[in-house]
């Protein structure tokens, strides 16, 4: 993981850099945050895996081979995913309050399961007809922002 770390952090370098005030405030904020929405992440990726669940005994058979084997399947995956990043930002709060790397770490971790949740909604947006545009644009976003704070967390 350290190899990737280093090489988003060398990108990252390349980009303009954010003013040392907003870089307090984004600290000062990212704990909160990770907390609030990671409780929220998990609420939500329960209670839409526990209707999954229920709908898929009713509605999977009637949306024929393709719902029933792509979507719900997918959709599940998403909400699991969905899930583990938001209980690792859940783990992340401590840390990011103390302004500890370990913090910034599981946020990272989170961002990455992020990516991959990313790449779930493309398959299923695009086996749909679309394309998740903001997906991928807000993880280049968060990438950028969690990379600009990272300088402020200690060993």
């Amino acid at each position: 993981m350290d190899g990737l770390i280093k090489s988003v952090e060398d990108v990252n370098k390349k980009l303009p850099a954010l003013p040392p005030k907003v870089v307090d405030v984004i600290v000062m904020i990212a704990p909160w945050a990770a907390l609030i929405l990671g409780v929220l992440g998990v609420l939500g990726a329960l209670t839409g895996l526990s209707a999954l669940v229920g709908l898929s005994f009713i509605a999977l058979p009637m949306m024929g081979t393709y719902g029933a084997v792509a979507l719900g399947p997918l959709a599940m995956v998403s909400l699991v995913l969905v899930a583990v990043s938001s209980v690792l930002e859940l783990m992340a709060f401590p840390g990011l309050k103390k302004e500890k790397y370990v913090g910034w770490k599981w946020l990272f971790y989170s961002t990455l399961v992020g990516v991959l949740s990313t790449a779930v909604s493309i398959v299923m947006n695009v086996s749909n007809g679309g394309f998740p545009l903001w997906g991928i644009i807000w993880t280049l976003v968060g990438f950028y922002f969690l990379f600009q704070i990272k300088p402020r967390y200690k060993l």
